[in-house]
């Protein structure tokens, strides 16, 4: 199945294994798997920055630690924030209070949407000049 690998005593998510014993990855994953990680943190890296950029002075968001996702504070409420944008400009985000429980009337996510950098890096910043239209259009 999906989440066991017949050739380690672990677990796998996708093709990569978590296997218990002192393997390294490339003897688990054959030739190459640390060079395929690098790339892809490479690809991440290049979109964050280009991402980020073209956001810059445009909503509040920063290059996180270790994710995929930026998390931007939106001028208005997430959920308006989100169904607008796809709305207007065809780009979607989700919002961050769909995304957390709300507990004593606060909830974490709320005045936050996430979006993931998973498209191909043109795509990417094609997205965020979009956003940056949105945000420009919105009432002061």
């Amino acid at each position: 199945g999906l989440f066991n690998n017949p050739k380690s005593d672990g677990n796998i998510i996708g093709n990569y294994s978590f296997n218990k014993s002192d393997d390294s990855a490339e003897k688990q994953n054959g030739p190459g798997c640390e060079d395929h990680v690098k790339e892809n943190r490479d690809r991440y890296r290049e979109k964050f920055t280009a991402v980020l950029e073209e956001l810059d002075g445009c909503l509040d968001v920063a290059q996180p630690d270790a994710s995929f996702y930026l998390w931007a504070k939106t001028p208005i409420a997430d959920t308006d924030f989100a169904q607008q944008l796809f709305e207007q400009q065809h780009v979607t985000v989700l919002p961050g209070s769909y995304l957390s429980r709300e507990v004593d009337g606060l909830n974490p996510g709320r005045g936050y949407v996430r979006m993931a950098l998973v498209a191909e890096l043109d795509n990417c910043v094609d997205a965020a000049r979009r956003i940056r239209r949105f945000v420009a259009g919105l009432p002061r």
